[in-house]
């Protein structure tokens, strides 16, 4: 990928079906003693707001190699960690997945669903920059046996033109066992009055 970003909508789907493959399953060694399994993934295409507008205002420069972060974001004055993983000017939120410490007396699993991840260790929330790390291990897409399950991303608001982007991609296993944030666009109201009448 150059740095002048002019792709076309049909290069922008094959881009995000080719990282939403190859990095849900991923796994990243962070702050030297910390990992964090991607079980699902909301992928946005930055400096092109005709290909995608619900990229936000990155800060981040042109990676040429996949980068993995720790950011610390601010919403109505409350503070939270996201984990994303950048390559060129696409940027693959992690919104549920597991983490823990590699050289643990005892093994502890964290959970997280969502772009939050809570309880994070001082080592990674106490840094004044943002953790970063190359360290990103995946699966060769043609050796999984399971494609990644597809659906619309997290986002704030979707009434912008590619909010309905099937740019989210999620573990089929994790998927089956509703292991996956929940999304608005995915919600099915059930009549109960109706169920208990059939």
């Amino acid at each position: 990928m150059s740095e002048k970003w002019r792709i076309t909508a049909e290069e922008a789907e094959n881009i995000a079906t080719n990282y939403g493959t190859k990095f849900v399953n991923s796994i990243t060694r962070l702050a030297g003693n910390y990992w964090f399994l991607i079980t699902s993934l909301d992928i946005f295409i930055h400096n092109n707001a005709k290909i995608d507008d619900c990229a936000d205002l990155s800060k981040i420069s042109y990676q040429k190699n996949p980068i993995a972060y720790i950011r610390r974001k601010t919403s109505f004055k409350s503070e939270y960690f996201e984990f994303s993983i950048r390559i060129g000017h696409v940027e693959m939120i992690a919104t549920g997945g597991f983490w823990g410490e590699l050289e643990s007396r005892d093994i502890v699993v964290n959970a997280f669903l969502g772009s939050s991840i809570p309880g994070l260790p001082k080592e990674i929330t106490g840094l004044v920059s943002n953790p970063s790390s190359g360290d990103i291990f995946v699966i060769d897409p043609k050796l999984s046996l399971v494609c990644p399950i597809r659906s619309y991303r997290t986002i704030n608001q979707y009434l912008k033109n590619h909010s309905t982007n099937l740019w989210a991609f999620h573990d089929k296993k994790y998927f089956d066992k509703d292991f996956f944030a929940t999304n608005t666009l995915l919600i099915k109201s059930q009549n109960v009055y109706h169920e208990a009448g059939s």
